[in-house]
């Protein structure tokens, strides 16, 4: 075959047969590329696998789209726990789903027999912010559970800042408050970064409570006077409803709110009556 000049040698690796059942498994160094990767998220993955496990070191890179220089940014070590797996252990810098240059967000913490424990640190840096460090924006502590003498997992604990499942350089969310045994307590503010000024403002929140669930496990629902936030919720786009909950459900009467536009005021509103939306 000829070669293509248009593309480039980004990673790859070995693989070898591996007994009589005639499959192949990874062996030796590797590198491989993060399943989001794109022209604005190149990521990849550099360490080693024996047997199809990966073991030791491995590193996180991120080559960044104006210098067109490799970085390394995060990793950790990985240790066979079985034959047939490794788990992460010791100190890490991992990415949030959804790393990319104009969004730069990198988690770092411990892990204890795979399982996240002790403080865990969110940071975040936007595009054309290479010389400068990554900010602390969020975080909090994970506690491990145990049964005897095995660890069933790792819960949250304390207070924690989290942020919004959508939040980029035009959603900066962030959510703080109280966890106690993996579960929401309390207040929970909603704070919003303004893209212009930096500025933290609280722009939402309610409290949560606590009961016994259907399958006789403790859950956190909303309860109170909330203040939530729309889907898609953007520096362009500010809109808020404000309303109660009871149960974990909305109820009464439920107004939506334009921070930017309107400043603040009422655009709509929608009324919940035994659990069920009355009027769209």
């Amino acid at each position: 075959m000829g070669e293509n000049k248009n593309f480039e040698l980004i990673g790859g690796g070995l693989y070898v047969g591996q007994g009589e059942k005639g499959y192949s498994v990874k062996a030796g160094g590797w590198i491989e590329i993060s399943d989001s990767f794109w022209d604005q998220s190149e990521v990849t993955y550099q360490g080693e696998y024996n047997q199809g496990i990966k073991i030791g070191r491995w590193d996180i890179y991120f080559k960044d789209i104006i210098s067109k220089k490799n970085q390394l940014i995060g990793g950790g070590s990985y240790d066979v726990k079985q034959e047939s797996c490794s788990i992460k252990i010791g100190k890490w810098i991992e990415l949030s789903d959804g790393y990319r240059w104009s969004d730069q967000i990198i988690q770092q913490g411990e892990y204890l027999m795979g399982k996240k424990f002790g403080r865990w640190d969110l940071f975040n840096k936007k595009g054309g912010e290479q010389k400068q460090e990554f900010k602390f924006i969020g975080g909090g502590q994970y506690e491990i559970k145990k049964e005897d003498a095995f660890i069933l997992g790792s819960i949250k604990t304390g207070r924690w800042i989290e942020l919004s499942d959508e939040f980029w350089n035009q959603s900066e969310v962030l959510f703080d408050g109280e966890y106690n045994n993996g579960l929401k307590i309390g207040r929970w503010n909603i704070n919003f970064i303004d893209t212009r000024t930096k500025k933290i403002s609280q722009i939402g929140g309610g409290e949560y409570s606590t009961k016994l669930g259907e399958d006789c496990c403790i859950i956190s629902y909303k309860t109170g006077k909330w203040i939530t936030l729309v889907d898609g919720f953007t520096w362009n786009n500010q809109i808020t409803y404000n309303g109660e909950f009871k149960d974990g459900k909305k109820v009464g009467r439920w107004n939506t709110m334009d921070l930017q536009r309107k400043g603040n005021k009422k655009i709509d509103e929608k009324i919940f009556n035994n659990y069920q939306r009355e009027n769209e």
